[in-house]
């Protein structure tokens, strides 16, 4: 695909995990907002870790990999983010990540 430039239609780029979802005309502004709404309302942390994990596994073996993330475990224990989600399954609400970044 990359070599030869060809045009991949937005459904295919989904199949081949391209993009992560496909929408109508005129409605990706709407789309991209609610996603990033939604993407604020999680751990920063967290996702900050996760992307660490994934780039980190690309250029390392399998079994470094999971020894590196291991170690990110230890500090997504360790943030007050975590602290939040345990409070609020505890007492059976939504955290809200918002409040400790």
């Amino acid at each position: 695909m990359a070599a030869e430039g060809e045009r991949i239609p937005a459904e295919r780029c989904l199949e081949l995990g391209l993009a992560n979802r496909v929408v109508e005309t005129g409605r990706l502004r709407d789309e991209a907002r609610a996603w990033a709404e939604k993407l604020a309302e999680r751990a920063i942390t967290a996702i900050g870790l996760t992307k660490q994990a994934m780039n980190y596994a690309t250029e390392h073996t399998l079994s470094e990999a999971v020894d590196y993330e291991a170690r990110l475990q230890g500090q997504a224990a360790a943030s007050e983010e975590f602290a939040e989600g345990i409070r609020a399954f505890r007492e059976k609400r939504s955290p809200n990540f918002l409040k400790v970044q």
